[in-house]
């Protein structure tokens, strides 16, 4: 026989406590940290200026009038951070006759939901192929402006292993065409040119600088490629020319897009990717008064830190739960219910171009 859990009293403040818990937890194993540069903001509309470009040194012949960068871009990128919302409508009955613990799973897959939003909007943006950078181009496009004297640059290539090859074929085969056209981008990252007509990466890319981003019919073949020290019974040259394989659940697994994959340079605060968060709460502010704690939540040591609070206050749960009986609320009376709600605000948009090479098989 099934035995009544406290679920049946949670208020408003339990609410938030597990909510809490599980955010932070959950989204210490996200993904977008590695690829996004993340700005903090707090104004509904924001602007970054002077990216995009570097000043060139020039002979002096005259040391008296040396003339003044004057040709020097003012690239400038603006954003909306964006509402989004999700909103739970629990049943006062359910909290009431709660004997496996609904209510307490539905607060913790909200707060993993909203936790990984950022994961999925990334994600998301990165497939629209509308996520304009500072140069007015989609991040991955075929016409990035031309340098000077230079042509235009693209960032997007076609790859020569389509999805039904990577189906089909054994995995050491699938992961011997990835490292032609893994050689084909890492080639085509070098060539990049800055508004000066100079190399972009005037110095080497170290591997480390280096993730891939692909689906999970990727993950696999790309293991074989370029982590596994042998490779059809002989040493593979291409072990560890990247620091890590990323393989995201929001990417497709089958279709023409399954095989597409991304080499992106981390390696710089100028990342591929932008990520605006809209807080309410200052790092610096929590850090004055916060010294980090570790808390236990369902068996499972947490550490909270200011940068959990910060990241946190970027996020919002809202809920009417009282004690049985005891919220005069005038939905939880009409209707015999309680509401949740979680919330975030930001957006995602296209950063440095040139650290970010598109290999698309679709065409392959």
């Amino acid at each position: 026989m099934g035995t009544l859990t406290k679920d049946r009293g949670i208020t408003a403040k339990g609410a938030r406590a597990m909510f809490n818990a599980s955010f932070i937890t959950r989204r210490r194993r996200l993904i977008y940290p590695k690829f996004c540069q993340i700005r903090d903001s707090y104004v509904e509309t924001d602007i970054a200026r002077n990216i995009g470009t570097v000043p060139q040194l020039e002979e002096v012949i005259d040391d008296v009038n040396t003339p003044l960068l004057s040709d020097f871009p003012d690239y400038s990128q603006t954003w909306t951070n964006r509402l989004f919302k999700a909103r739970l409508s629990i049943s006062r009955s359910l909290m009431e006759f709660d004997q496996v613990g609904q209510t307490r799973t539905l607060i913790h897959s909200l707060a993993a939901r909203l936790a990984n939003f950022p994961d999925l909007l990334m994600i998301t943006r990165l497939l629209s192929g509308t996520m304009t950078c500072y140069d007015g181009q989609n991040l991955i496009s075929a016409t990035h402006p031309a340098p000077q004297g230079g042509t235009v640059q693209s960032n997007w290539m076609n790859g020569t292993t389509p999805v039904n090859f990577c189906t089909n074929a054994p995995v050491e085969t699938v992961a011997r065409q990835l490292q032609t056209d893994f050689r084909n981008a890492i080639t085509r990252m070098r060539s990049f040119r800055d508004d000066k007509n100079q190399p972009w990466h005037s110095d080497d890319i170290r591997p480390e600088d280096l993730i891939i981003l692909c689906s999970p019919l990727l993950w696999k073949p790309f293991q074989q490629a370029l982590m596994s020290k042998q490779i059809f019974a002989t040493d593979n040259i291409y072990v560890g020319d990247v620091r890590e394989v990323v393989a995201s659940n929001y990417l497709p697994i089958t279709g023409a897009n399954a095989a597409d994959w991304w080499l992106c340079h981390v390696g710089e605060m100028a990342r591929p990717i932008q990520l605006s968060r809209f807080r309410r709460i200052r790092t610096e502010e929590i850090q004055d008064a916060f010294d980090p704690k570790t808390l236990s939540f369902e068996g499972e040591e947490v550490t909270v830190t200011p940068d959990d609070i910060a990241e946190l206050a970027s996020a919002m749960l809202e809920t009417n739960m009282g004690h049985q009986g005891s919220n005069a609320d005038a939905d939880v009376i009409e209707n015999d219910r309680f509401l949740m709600s979680a919330r975030w605000r930001g957006e995602v948009f296209g950063g440095e171009w040139k650290n970010i090479v598109f290999v698309d098989n679709a065409i392959a």
